[in-house]
């Protein structure tokens, strides 16, 4: 065990833990932390949510920095003032201005989070958009299409770093077996997501009402919350995603963990989760013809939706696994760390990485985590 003095201190600051993808990735980074021994707290603008029980059983009590944007702030800075972290990183981006100032006034590295893919974030914060994109010291991106509209927007590519989405695979698969899941219709296929405007479910709905013209037995099934629900009510099974921005897609990561053909938009990168023909298929945003003809090719052929369904489950657990994520992690931190000249931290990372079997902590592990100069 690595002694209190020796460790790296991460602040992770969490602006929710409901039940959604940028809050399943945070989690899975407290634990890959805390694996590494890495000294690790979390602060939570909200309470009661859902992944606060789940990091609570894993022995992480977040602490709530909650109130006006003041308060929280204020209650921010005392807190990692009393913590005295090395880094201090975001979950969402919209906490991106918090973590650059609590950083400042702390002494810490900040590390901004971008979570779909750098324009929709340019775009939903309007007078904020500067402090989002520029405040933190370093931007964690989780897809290529973001770090390169991040670029042209003019954040410089040395400050921008990938660290695609993983999953948990032995975990999900233990999900996977609950026998209080829902018996669903079949053939069905399922789009899973946030009930809004950005996800395009309506191609979705329009897509199976045209495949049911050739499958009349074919149930569609939308699962996910939100403010189209009353429009969009139904539920889940194979699955389709098409949404118009995303960054990397949890919900293609299950799917293929699933060992289900995945139907794919080009959004975000999706398109490089999801190989065309050999893992599953990806469509232009509008073609809702194209979407229903390669819902009907699957329905249609068990062994083809079988071939693509394991080919899917191959790729993830080769790149996406969760087990990886600690190497990865202290490999970005090692790139930032040097960034800043931070020679103590760089070499702090080197101990956590060599104890754990998880290289020297200072140089990628592979194409997937550079964090390119500009």
């Amino acid at each position: 065990m690595i002694e209190p003095e020796g460790r790296v201190r991460v602040a992770l600051v969490a602006g929710t833990l409901a039940r959604g993808g940028a809050e399943k990735q945070f989690t899975y980074m407290v634990r890959a932390l805390s694996r590494a021994e890495v000294d690790v707290r979390v602060y939570c603008f909200t309470a009661g949510e859902h992944f606060e029980a789940e990091l609570r059983s894993g022995g992480t009590t977040p602490l709530q920095v909650g109130g006006s944007r003041l308060r929280k702030s204020l209650a921010l800075v005392r807190e990692l003032r009393r913590f005295r972290p090395d880094l201090v990183q975001a979950s969402h981006a919209f906490v991106n201005p918090y973590v650059a100032l609590a950083g400042r006034l702390c002494g810490a590295l900040s590390v901004g989070a971008i979570r779909n893919d750098g324009r929709y974030e340019a775009q939903a914060h309007g007078v904020w958009r500067r402090a989002v994109l520029r405040a933190p010291f370093a931007l964690l991106v989780n897809s290529e299409a973001a770090r390169l509209n991040l670029q042209s927007l003019g954040v410089p590519g040395s400050r921008i770093h990938l660290l695609q989405n993983v999953i948990d695979l032995p975990g999900f698969d233990r999900t996977g077996d609950l026998v209080s899941a829902p018996r669903l219709a079949d053939p069905c296929v399922i789009a899973v997501g946030r009930l809004a405007p950005e996800k395009r479910l309506d191609r979705f709905v329009a897509a199976v009402a045209l495949a049911r013209r050739r499958i009349p037995q074919l149930t569609g099934y939308v699962v996910g919350e939100g403010p189209l629900r009353p429009e969009l009510e139904r539920q889940a099974a194979a699955l389709v995603l098409t949404s118009a921005q995303e960054g990397t897609p949890n919900v293609v990561l299950e799917a293929m963990v699933a060992r289900r053909p995945v139907i794919t938009t080009s959004a975000g990168d999706a398109a490089t989760l999801v190989r065309d023909g050999e893992t599953g298929y990806v469509v232009k945003f509008d073609d809702i013809a194209g979407l229903s003809e390669r819902m009907v090719q699957i329905v249609n052929s068990a062994e083809l939706g079988q071939r693509l369904g394991l080919a899917g489950y191959a790729a993830v657990q080769q790149d996406h696994d969760a087990a990886l994520l600690p190497e990865r992690l202290l490999r970005v931190y090692g790139t930032i760390a040097r960034q800043a000249r931070r020679h103590r931290v760089v070499s702090l990372l080197k101990s956590h990485a060599s104890r754990f079997g998880l290289g020297d902590g200072t140089a990628p592990a592979s194409a997937l985590d550079e964090a390119p100069a500009g």
